[in-house]
């Protein structure tokens, strides 16, 4: 029998962030498939942590890319004083299904559970791409249902000629199942996508779910950030967000940051930042042709812009070392008030590059940031003479 098919009572789950509809309608079928139920879910909007988990739960799960670090910090840390799993699980399939496994929570039905996951991973791939080895290795993972198995007595190999994932036992293990020894349909040829007409979104609600990737040229919000851009290619987010807003698609929605950068990517802008001003460069060339395959009109736009750059505050300039260890102020502090200022108005990747800069300008090599206050590592540079 294949690890993980015994039949086992429904765990219960404390899920922390992610949007309601997201874990009504995906992440509780995905977690059935390991066993778990979603007991109570914690909004990603939910501002202050709980005091303490709900009782009863034997599994914290939490969505790490669609959540804070205010609200799943507390979270973790109740779950390992009390001894309860907790697991960081992602959009990818691939990665929260081996985390789940390693959890103590693999599929308990792998025969029937497989196919509908192949099913996602072949709606959310673009069309003509391979499996990635993270594809291949959860195959392995869901079959046997313990990552060490899998990676010592599986071979998974996709089959470019057929078009299918062949997922064989080593030479040492006998057969377990008869579903081990098949092929499945892994990733299918797929036609490419009709190309679109002027103005004219026909052609993209036509195509498939399964071909909209959700930053993917054919994705029709992703163009419409795309159409924002080529119109104005130096928008900050907070214009471009004035610029879609009113746009009925995006009603009831928040600026997506993940997705300005990936469109920003598309069309070769590079922004950066220093001494109070922006600076945006453009790869024409990549501009032009991704204006040119979602068929928009385009004005040939400069291949630089400067800008003050109103976000940020100029970066001071870094305080003289000190000249012992530890006997100087921590600017991190002012750094985190400066912050504090503007942080209504700026994404978190924003903050982030900020940060980074800051680090490099001031010699700090790391920075861990709690709760609880924060920890860091600087590097102080003294000179002097040495007595002989």
């Amino acid at each position: 029998m294949v690890a993980g098919t015994a039949k086992q009572d429904v765990k219960k789950a404390l899920v922390v962030g992610g949007q309601g509809s997201f874990v009504k309608e995906k992440l509780s079928k995905s977690l059935s498939r390991h066993g778990v139920a979603v007991s109570v879910h914690l909004s990603w909007d939910k501002r202050r942590p709980p005091s303490k988990l709900p009782k009863d739960i034997d599994l914290v799960y939490i969505c790490t890319d669609m959540v804070g670090h205010g609200l799943s910090v507390p979270c973790m840390q109740y779950a390992r004083d009390l001894g309860i799993p907790y697991v960081n699980g992602t959009r990818k399939w691939a990665e929260s299904l081996e985390r789940l496994t390693q959890a103590g929570f693999p599929l308990i039905d792998p025969a029937t559970a497989l196919p509908e996951i192949i099913d996602e991973v072949v709606s959310s791939r673009p069309p003509g791409t391979k499996p990635t080895g993270a594809d291949l290795r959860a195959v392995a993972i869901a079959y046997m249902g313990d990552v060490a198995k899998a990676e010592a007595m599986l071979d998974t190999v996709y089959n470019e000629t057929t078009g299918m994932v062949d997922v064989k036992p080593a030479p040492t293990l006998k057969p377990v199942s008869t579903i081990i020894n098949a092929a499945l349909p892994f990733l299918p040829a797929s036609p490419t996508p009709a190309p679109l007409k002027d103005n004219d979104m026909t052609a993209v609600n036509a195509i498939p779910d399964n071909r909209k990737e959700a930053h993917g040229l054919n994705n029709p919000k992703q163009q419409a950030y795309l159409k924002a851009l080529i119109k104005t290619p130096c928008l900050m987010n907070k214009e471009l967000w004035e610029t879609l807003q009113t746009q009925t698609q995006f009603t009831y929605c928040k600026l997506d940051p993940q997705r300005a950068a990936t469109a920003r990517e598309q069309l070769g802008i590079k922004v950066t930042r220093s001494n109070g001003m922006r600076y945006i460069d453009i790869e024409l060339e990549k501009f032009l042709e991704t204006a040119e395959t979602i068929k928009v009109k385009y004005t040939l736009p400069e291949a630089h812009y400067e800008q003050a750059d109103t976000t940020v505050p100029p970066m001071k300039a870094a305080p003289a070392p000190a000249a012992a260890p530890g006997a100087a102020p921590n600017p991190i502090d002012q750094l985190i008030d400066d912050m504090k200022v503007e942080a209504p108005r700026r994404t978190v990747l924003e903050l982030l590059a900020e940060l980074r800069y800051a680090m490099k300008e001031e010699n700090y090599t790391e920075i861990h940031v709690t709760e609880g206050g924060i920890e860091y590592k600087r590097v102080v540079v003294e000179t002097g003479k040495l007595a002989f």
